[in-house]
Parts: structure tokens; C-alpha cells; sequence
């Protein structure tokens, strides 16, 4: 895919460009490891037909990381470029919630909350959300939860005393086949307890919400490896949710989706979905790997 290779080679011009022009005094900037793995040498198309849906996750890294002015434009052409038609997005802030949906607003709609609060403003704390295409979703219905033993309300959990995580979601329905799904967008705690009764608790969600046959999408920045028990057993062995990652007969791009410890801690789940392919998009606008799928509800 030439665009893709072209596009890999801009990013890191970029990089090193924005290296020299920044005064990056907390150090996060760096340069990523560009793996590439397509199987066969070479680059291929993603797979599509006329029902297919683009699903992504991208954790944008907090705008005091590497400058968010000088990556901003990038971002949402990437996008763009790859054609998230709807994806889970994490750690950002107001301003970037808000350069994001002005940026994006002829083709995009974006739900998002801020942790602190719980609302869509610019007081509300470090925000997640989704973003999706306006010509083909509609939000039925939204919502929030924390990860904590509070879930309604503001709150830390268990172990994670440093920042309040929680969990958006949103009800959508697809124009193209007429169905109804959801999509549970998420960035899990660090700390081991924390996260592993997050785990626990977004798999009920799921399970409340999308029920029966109803597809579902759970995105997010997981901070936990494939091998981890809160990933391996309680996710993936839940018999509800499904690594799309290890679904998929097609997976293109890097193996890793945090470059700076060649880890896969990025994650789409899918419930009652058939994934096409997989795409890892090797790209330093930041510290986390966007990750794209194709798939069929």
C-alpha cells in the first residue's frame, strides 16, 4: 500500500523535526522502532465489502508529551488516512477533545467525558471518548461508569489511588445494515488490583448492556499484555469478549502497539463479530501505536 509507506516516511521526518524544534523537558519524546510485519514482504490492502466497518483505538498521549501543536494536524490526518469510521480514543485533553472534533466536524461526531467529573468541558479532567462518522452512526444512547466500588459517581478504585478511571460508552446504530451495537471505550488503571477488578467489571458491562446477539466493541489503552491474567482469563476467557487482534486471519503492521517497550497493551475486544483484519499503524505522533480493524456485525 503506497500510502501507507509514504505516509510511515512523513511521520518520521516529522518526528525529527519536531525533535529539533521542541524543548521537551519532560523527555517523551523519542524515536520508535519502525517493525513492520505484513507477512509477505510487502504491503497490502485491507480487506472490505459493502457492510464492513473500520473500528479503531488511538491513544492520543496527553498534550504535554510531545507537543500536540506540532503533531495535532497529523493526527487528524491520520484519521482520515486510514478511515476510522468509528474509534475509541483515550488521554486526552479539552484541547485536544476540542481541536480534534472543530478539525473533523464535516465528517465526525465525538462523545467524550473527562475523569474528573464526568462531563464534556473544560474542567472535566483527562478525557476519553469516541469518535465516529456521522454519515453512518447514530448515538442511540451514552453513558459513563468509574472503576471503582462508586462506579456512578467520580472516584478512584481499589488500588489506584492517583487518578479516577473509568469507562464511556456509547449505542450505535449502523446505517448500512441497520444494526444496533455498543462501543466501550476505556484507559485501565496501572495498579495490579485496580485493574484486574476494572477487567471484571467492563466484561459485565458488556454483558448488562449488549445483550443476547448484540455485537459489541471494547477499545482502550489496557495497560496490561496479552499474557496477563486480567487479560488472558478474565477477558478473553469470559466466553463473552474476543482479542481481535488474535481473531483476525489478517494482521498487518507492527506486532507491538507501545514501541518504546515493544508491547502490545492496546486492545480492540469484539462480541459477536467477525474480524477481517487487523492493522497496526506504525506512527510516532504518539507514544501508543493506533490500531485499526475490519469487521463484520
Amino acid at each position: 500500500m503506497k500510502k501507507i509507506v509514504i505516509y510511515t516516511l512523513i511521520t518520521f521526518i516529522f518526528s525529527v523535526f519536531a525533535s529539533s524544534c521542541e524543548d521537551n523537558k519532560d523527555n517523551s519524546l523519542y524515536y520508535p522502532d519502525f517493525t513492520w510485519d505484513t507477512g509477505d514482504g510487502e504491503e497490502d490492502e485491507d480487506p472490505v465489502t459493502e457492510t464492513s466497518m473500520r473500528v479503531a483505538t488511538y491513544n492520543l498521549q496527553v498534550e504535554t508529551g510531545t507537543g500536540w501543536t506540532n503533531r495535532r494536524e497529523r493526527v487528524a490526518q491520520l484519521i482520515r488516512d486510514y478511515d476510522f469510521e468509528i474509534c475509541g480514543f483515550e488521554e486526552a485533553s479539552w484541547e485536544q477533545r476540542s481541536y480534534l472534533g472543530t478539525q473533523l466536524a464535516s465528517d465526525y461526531q465525538i462523545l467524550a467525558y473527562g475523569r474528573d467529573t464526568g462531563n464534556d468541558d473544560n474542567k472535566a479532567g483527562e478525557m476519553s471518548g469516541i469518535l465516529y462518522k456521522k454519515s453512518r452512526y447514530t448515538l442511540l444512547d451514552a453513558g459513563r461508569f468509574w472503576f471503582s466500588e462508586t462506579p456512578e459517581i467520580p472516584s478512584n478504585g481499589w488500588d489506584e489511588t492517583n487518578f479516577k478511571r473509568f469507562c464511556v460508552w456509547g449505542k450505535f446504530k449502523d446505517s448500512k445494515t441497520q444494526k444496533e451495537f455498543y462501543l466501550f471505550e476505556t484507559h485501565m488503571p496501572l495498579a495490579d488490583n485496580a485493574r484486574k477488578h476494572a477487567c471484571q467489571m467492563l466484561v459485565d458491562a458488556v454483558s448488562d448492556k449488549a445483550k443476547d446477539n448484540t455485537p459489541a466493541f471494547c477499545t482502550g489503552d489496557f495497560n496490561a499484555t496479552p499474557d496477563a491474567p486480567e487479560i488472558a482469563t478474565t477477558i478473553c476467557q469470559s466466553g463473552i469478549l474476543k482479542d481481535a487482534y488474535r481473531e483476525a486471519t489478517i494482521q498487518h503492521g507492527a506486532l507491538f502497539t507501545f514501541p518504546s517497550k515493544k508491547t502490545r497493551i492496546d486492545f480492540i475486544f469484539v462480541k459477536h463479530a467477525t474480524v477481517l483484519s487487523t492493522r497496526t499503524i506504525v506512527s510516532s505522533l504518539s507514544d501508543h501505536y493506533p490500531m485499526v480493524i475490519v469487521v463484520e456485525i
